[in-house]
C-alpha cells in the first residue's frame, strides 16, 4: 500500500466535516488510498454515531474505499488531557496546545497503522479541506516530489501551514515519533509558540538531515494553500469567514436542493459613490483647514520599505500586526483600528483621517502623540482644532472629491485621487510618500456573521446586502462565493479593481478572508496562471530566422 490519509476533527463539527469535506474526499481521491479518521466516538450522540456508520457502510462501500476510524483516547492522550484539564485558552492560537494536540495524536496513530500495513507515505489532511475535483496519484507525487516530508512553507509568516503534510513512513518515522513525544512530555510548553505548525518547524531544524519539499515555494502571504498547486483540486476553509462559505454548502445538503445564487462578476460591479456631506460643507471645511494646518503633504522618493495598513474589518488581528511592529515595520491605522492596536501595545507610525463628518473628533483622544496624523483638508475643522490642541503631529493633504477643491491649492500642492473610504484613499496617500510594498490587514469589507438583512439606513434604503460574487481564478475557470456586505464596501471593491489591483508597481499583500482578500487572492492566482501560460507559449515559440528557414515555398 503506497498511501494512507489521516484526519481528525472536533465532535461538535461532525456534520460539516463528515458530510462535506470527508465525503468530497471519498468522491475525488484515488480509491486505493484509505482514509483514517480519528474521532472520539464515546462522546458522540446517537445521531452522529449513525452518520459515522452510514459513512463507513454506505458512502465508503459505494466508493470502494477503506475507512478506518480510531475511537477513544489512547493512554498517552488521556494522561495529557488529565494533566491539562484546567487549561483555558484566551483566543490566541499560538498558545493553544490542547486543540492542536489532537492532530499529533492522530498523526501518530496513522504512523503506527502505516508501519503495520506497509504504507509508504502518510498524508495529513485538515478536516476543513474540501476536495473539489479529481485527485490522481500523479497529483500526489507532484505534491511530495519524493521528499521525506512535504509541507506548505510561508516565507511571509513565522511558521508553516500544516493543513496538508506528507510524510515518508520509512525516513520520517523518527520525526513523527519525536513530534508525539513532545506533547507526551509537555516539551511543547518550552517553546515560544505551542501549536503544531510552530513545533513542526522546530522539528525540521532538529531533523535537518531529512529532505523537505515546500509545496508553496515562493508564494507570498499567509494563506498559501488555495494559491498553491493544491488549490487546483482542493479548497481550505481556513478561518471564520471561510467557514461561512462551508456553512452555505451544509445548507445545500440539508435542504436537499442545490442553492444556486445569481452571481455578479467582480468585473461588472458598478457602484456610483457620492460625498457623505454637501459640496459646500466640504469647501467650507477646506477653507478653514488651510488656515489651521501648518505642515502639508508632499510626494517623496520611492522606497523598498514595507509598510502595514490596518483597517478595522473583523479579521484585524492586533497580535499578528504586533509581530510586524516588533520588527520595526511602520504601522498605519484608520480611525477604528487605532484603539485595538494601542491595546496590543502598538503605537502607529501614522493615522490617516478622511471623513468630513464631525463624529471623527471622537477618535482624536485615541491618537498617540508620537503618531503622525495625515488629515484630509476636507475634514471637519473641529477635528483639526482638537488635534492641534493636543499637540498632535498634523500633516494636511488634499483629496479629489469633485467639490472644486483645486480652488484652495497653493503652488506645489497636489490632489490625491483614489478610494471613497479612508482605508482605500490611504493606499494612495502612502503610495505618494514612496511606498510600494504594502501589507493590508482588516480590509474584509464584509461581515463574518449574518446581519439583519431587513435593517434600513436613515434614508430608508437597505443597510446590508447578501451578494454572490464571481471571479476568475487559477486556470480558465471562475469561482463563486457569497458575502454579507454593504453598498459602501462594494464601492471599495470596485476601487480596488479599478485602481489598486491594476498597478503593476504596487506590491500588495491583503491578509484575512473577507471579500477584498478573497477577490485579491483569486485574481493573483489567475495572474500566476496567465504568466505560466505565457512562459509555456514562449518556450514553444521559434526564433524568427529559424521560422523563415523552415518555410517551404516550392510549388
Amino acid at each position: 500500500m503506497k498511501y494512507v490519509t489521516i484526519t481528525t476533527f472536533p465532535n461538535k463539527d461532525w456534520y460539516e466535516y463528515l458530510n462535506v469535506c470527508t465525503v468530497s474526499y471519498l468522491q475525488n481521491f484515488p480509491t486505493e488510498i484509505p482514509l483514517l479518521i480519528k474521532i472520539y466516538k464515546d462522546d458522540l450522540s446517537e445521531v452522529v454515531s449513525k452518520s459515522l456508520d452510514n459513512l463507513i457502510n454506505n458512502v465508503g462501500a459505494k466508493e470502494g474505499r477503506l475507512i478506518h476510524i480510531e475511537t477513544g483516547a489512547t493512554k498517552d492522550e488521556t494522561d495529557f488531557y488529565t494533566r491539562h484539564k484546567d487549561y483555558k485558552n484566551e483566543g490566541d492560537y499560538r498558545t493553544n496546545y490542547i486543540d492542536f494536540s489532537h492532530k499529533i495524536f492522530a498523526l501518530y496513530q496513522a504512523y503506527l497503522f502505516a508501519k503495520q500495513n506497509g504504507v509508504d507515505y502518510i498524508i495529513w489532511l485538515d478536516a476543513d479541506i474540501m476536495v473539489k475535483s479529481e485527485v490522481t496519484v500523479e497529483d500526489i507525487e507532484k505534491w511530495h516530489n519524493g521528499a521525506d516530508i512535504s509541507y506548505l512553507g510561508r516565507k511571509d509568516w513565522d511558521h508553516s501551514e500544516c493543513g496538508l503534510v506528507i510524510y515518508k513512513t520509512e525516513t520520517a518515522g523518527q520525526f513523527i515519533e519525536r513530534f508525539h513525544e513532545m506533547y507526551v512530555k509537555d516539551e511543547v510548553l518550552s517553546h515560544k509558540q505551542y501549536h503544531d505548525s510552530y513545533i513542526f518547524d522546530r522539528l525540521r531544524e532538529e531533523f535537518s538531515s531529512l529532505t523537505y519539499h515546500n509545496i508553496s515555494e515562493g508564494i507570498e502571504g499567509r494563506d498559501v494553500f488555495n494559491i498553491s498547486i493544491l488549490g487546483e483540486t482542493m479548497e481550505h476553509f481556513k478561518g471564520a469567514p471561510a467557514k461561512l462559505a462551508l456553512a452555505q454548502k451544509i445548507q445545500q445538503m440539508r435542504s436537499g436542493e442545490p442553492i444556486i445564487p445569481q452571481a455578479v462578476d467582480v468585473n461588472d460591479i458598478k457602484i456610483k459613490t457620492k460625498n457623505c456631506v454637501d459640496k459646500e460643507v466640504i469647501r467650507n471645511n477646506i477653507s478653514k483647514n488651510v488656515r489651521l494646518i501648518r505642515n502639508w503633504y508632499a510626494p517623496c522618493k520611492q522606497t523598498d520599505e514595507t509598510i502595514v495598513i490596518c483597517s478595522a474589518g473583523p479579521s484585524l488581528d492586533p497580535i499578528q500586526v504586533k509581530e510586524y511592529y516588533d520588527n520595526g515595520i511602520k504601522i498605519v491605522a484608520v480611525k477604528h483600528a487605532i484603539k485595538p492596536l494601542h491595546e496590543a501595545g502598538i503605537i502607529p507610525w501614522a493615522v490617516i483621517l478622511l471623513d468630513p463628518r464631525s463624529h471623527v473628533a471622537n477618535f482624536t483622544d485615541d491618537i498617540h502623540p508620537d503618531s503622525l496624523v495625515f488629515v484630509a483638508s476636507m475634514v471637519d475643522p473641529i477635528v483639526t482644532e482638537r488635534l492641534l490642541e493636543r499637540k498632535a503631529k498634523v500633516i494636511g493633504y488634499h483629496v479629489a472629491v469633485g467639490a472644486h477643491e483645486e480652488d484652495f491649492l497653493s503652488n506645489g500642492d497636489c490632489l490625491i485621487v483614489g478610494g471613497s473610504a479612508t482605508s482605500t484613499r490611504g493606499i494612495s496617500v502612502l503610495e505618494g510618500l514612496g511606498f510600494r510594498n504594502m501589507e493590508l490587514f482588516g480590509y474584509d469589507c464584509s461581515y463574518y456573521s449574518k446581519p439583519d438583512l431587513q435593517e434600513k439606513k436613515d434614508n430608508g434604503t437597505m443597510k446590508y446586502e447578501e451578494v454572490t460574487l464571481e471571479v476568475e481564478t487559477y486556470g480558465p475557470k471562475k469561482i463563486k462565493r457569497t458575502f454579507w456586505t454593504e453598498g459602501q464596501f462594494l464601492a471599495q471593491l470596485q476601487e480596488f479593481r479599478n485602481y489598486y489591483f491594476l498597478r503593476e508597481k504596487l506590491n500588495l499583500k491583503i491578509h484575512g478572508d473577507g471579500m477584498i482578500p478573497w477577490v485579491w487572492r483569486n485574481k493573483l492566482r489567475h495572474k500566476l496562471y496567465m504568466q505560466e501560460m505565457e512562459k509555456k507559449a514562449n518556450s514553444k515559440a521559434l526564433e524568427l530566422e529559424d521560422y523563415i528557414q523552415r518555410l517551404n515555398f516550392d510549388a
